[in-house]
């Protein structure tokens, strides 16, 4: 009212849209050799499971390994940690059709490195935004 008065123009402020929901790749990381989930991965798990709720496009469960052992062994192993991640978000209620398991072994390692490393054995659930 007071503006009208003083003859000033005043904008009505437009709240713009949210952003389409999306997320960075929740990543879960292993124990050397193994595919077995830890108390720490199924946290992440049920934290995933939140976001998925809010997101339309499927999953994509990316397995690695590190370095030591051979490459047919790491793709095996890496496959094997997708498919533990899958199988507890399964558990969790979503369905398979949209879990999409890609194994690449040691083929992307975080940590360039031909021994151990704790960084390169991991999951990274990517692709929840639709990207």
């Amino acid at each position: 009212m007071i503006s009208a008065l003083l003859g000033i123009a005043v904008a009505q402020a437009t709240v713009p849209p949210p952003p389409p929901a999306t997320c960075d790749p929740f990543i879960i990381f292993f124990d050397f050799g193994s595919a077995a989930l830890t108390d720490g991965s199924q946290r992440i798990i049920e934290n995933m499971v939140a976001v998925k709720e809010h997101l339309r496009s499927p999953l994509t469960l990316v397995g690695h390994a590190d370095a030591p052992g051979s490459p047919s062994y790491n793709r095996s192993l890496s496959k094997r940690r997708a498919d533990a991640v899958k199988a507890a978000l399964r558990a969790r209620g979503m369905r398979s059709r949209d879990l999409i398991i890609v194994p690449m072994g040691e083929t992307r390692l975080i940590v360039e490195t031909d021994g151990p490393e704790p960084q390169n054995r991991r999951v990274e659930i990517a692709d929840c935004g639709g990207r």
